[in-house]
C-alpha cells in the first residue's frame, strides 16, 4: 500500500477547466487524468467523454501545485467512429520541453507505462483491483478563499469475469 500512496497517487489527479471568467477562473468538470511516461515522453490519460467538447482544460502536477501543466497535442478516437465502451478515452500529450526547463514540475510524478507488462487475465482472479479517482460530487471551489478542493476515493473489488454484455468489458 505505500508504493500505491507515493508511486500511483501522486501520478492520479482531477481534471479542472478553464472559464475565461476573471471572477470564476477555474471549474471542477469531473473527471480524472492518470499521468504516465512512455519512451521519454509524458501523456495525461482521461476518459474521452470527459475532454469532449475540446475546451481549454488545467492540469495540475501535484496537490498543491499552481502552476498548470504545459500541454501539447490530444489524441482520441471521434465517438461518431467507435463506441464508447470501446474508446472512451483519450491521451493528452504534455510538453517535455517545458516541463524539463521548469524547477517547479519537478514534482511531477509519472505511472512508467513500459514497466507494465505481464498477463493481467492469467492472475487477475487471484489479486485486488483499486480504482481511483476524483468523483465530482465530493469536490468544490471557494471563490472567496479562491480554493480548489477535491477528493481522491480508492475502490477496491476483485474480479468477477468477462461481462455478459460484452466480451470486451471485464466486471470488478
Amino acid at each position: 500500500m505505500d508504493s500505491l500512496k507515493t508511486e500511483i497517487w501522486p501520478a492520479v489527479q482531477p481534471m479542472l477547466r478553464e472559464t475565461a471568467n476573471d471572477e470564476y477562473p477555474y471549474a471542477i468538470s469531473g473527471g480524472t487524468i492518470f499521468l504516465a511516461a512512455y519512451k521519454g515522453r509524458a501523456f495525461a490519460i482521461t476518459a474521452r467523454h470527459v475532454i469532449v467538447p475540446l475546451t481549454p482544460i488545467c492540469l495540475f502536477a501535484t496537490d498543491w501545485s499552481q502552476k498548470i501543466l504545459p500541454l501539447e497535442n490530444v489524441f482520441y478516437v471521434s465517438a461518431d467512429k467507435i463506441d464508447d465502451d470501446f474508446a472512451d478515452f483519450a491521451v493528452i500529450e504534455l510538453d517535455m520541453r517545458k516541463l524539463i526547463k521548469d524547477p517547479e514540475y519537478s514534482l511531477l510524478r509519472l505511472i512508467d507505462l513500459e514497466k507494465v507488462s505481464g498477463d493481467w487475465l492469467y492472475h487477475a482472479e487471484k489479486g485486488t483491483f483499486l480504482v481511483l479517482g476524483y468523483p465530482i460530487e465530493q469536490s468544490e471551489i471557494d471563490i472567496t478563499e479562491e480554493s480548489i478542493t477535491t477528493a481522491r476515493f480508492t475502490l477496491r473489488g476483485n474480479y468477477k469475469g468477462v461481462s455478459e454484455h460484452s466480451s470486451s468489458v471485464h466486471t470488478i
